[in-house]
C-alpha cells in the first residue's frame, strides 16, 4: 500500500503525486500554445486561464490537438515556455498517441488492459482515479474511446474517456472474456508505445 504524505492512499495503477504535477504542467502549456496557434477559444488566452476553467472548454482543443501532428514539432521547435530537454523529449513522445476504441479487457493491480488499434493490448494507468474506479461503466468487458500517450515509461489515457452505456449486450461477455483469453497468449502486451 502506498500512502502520501496526508495519509491518503494512493493506487499502484495511477501516476505518482508528483508526475500528475508534471504531466499538468507540460499538458496546460501545450494546450495553450494549440489555442493560440489555432484560436479555438479566445476566452484561453493565457496559461493561468487554461488551468483553471472547466474540462469541458478544453475539448475542442483536445481534439485540435490530435487532429494536426505537426503541431507538437512546432511547439518543440518555438519552445515556447522554455522547458528542459527532459519535458521537450516527454512531448515528443506523444507523437505516438493511439486514438481510438478500446475495448476494456481486464483491471489489474498495477494497470488496466485494453484492446486497441491494429490489434495491440495496452497496458495503461490512470492520471490520479484508476480506470477501475472512474465510472461504474468501466467493468470489463466495455468500450470507451480516447487518446493514450506515452509519459515517463508508462501509457496514461488522454482526452476524453467516452465509456459508451452498455458497450456489450450480456450474452456478448462471455465471447469476448474468451477472446481476450486467447489474444493475451498471441499479442504482447505493449507497456509503452513505439
Amino acid at each position: 500500500m502506498i500512502k502520501n504524505e496526508e495519509g491518503m492512499i494512493l493506487a499502484k495503477n495511477t501516476l505518482s503525486e508528483e508526475e500528475v504535477e508534471h504531466f499538468f504542467a507540460l499538458w496546460f502549456r501545450l494546450l495553450t500554445y494549440v489555442n493560440n496557434v489555432f484560436r479555438v477559444d479566445n476566452e484561453l488566452k493565457n496559461l493561468v486561464l487554461m488551468e483553471n476553467c472547466e474540462q469541458t472548454k478544453r475539448y475542442p482543443i483536445i481534439d485540435k490537438l490530435w487532429e494536426n501532428d505537426e503541431i507538437l514539432e512546432q511547439f518543440m521547435k518555438e519552445n515556447p515556455y522554455h522547458l528542459s530537454q527532459d519535458d521537450l523529449s516527454i512531448i515528443e513522445g506523444w507523437k505516438k498517441h493511439v486514438t481510438g476504441d478500446f475495448v476494456l479487457c481486464e483491471h489489474k493491480e498495477e494497470y488496466s488492459v485494453v484492446f486497441g488499434n491494429e490489434n495491440h493490448l495496452y497496458a495503461f494507468v490512470g492520471l490520479w482515479t484508476p480506470l477501475d474506479k472512474f465510472s461504474k461503466k468501466s467493468t470489463p468487458p466495455c468500450l470507451f474511446q480516447s487518446t493514450l500517450i506515452p509519459f515517463k515509461g508508462k501509457i496514461i489515457y488522454v482526452s476524453v474517456l467516452n465509456v459508451y452505456p452498455s458497450s456489450f449486450k450480456f450474452w456478448y461477455r462471455p465471447f469476448l472474456k474468451l477472446a481476450y483469453y486467447f489474444l493475451k497468449k498471441k499479442i504482447r502486451l505493449e507497456t509503452i508505445l513505439i
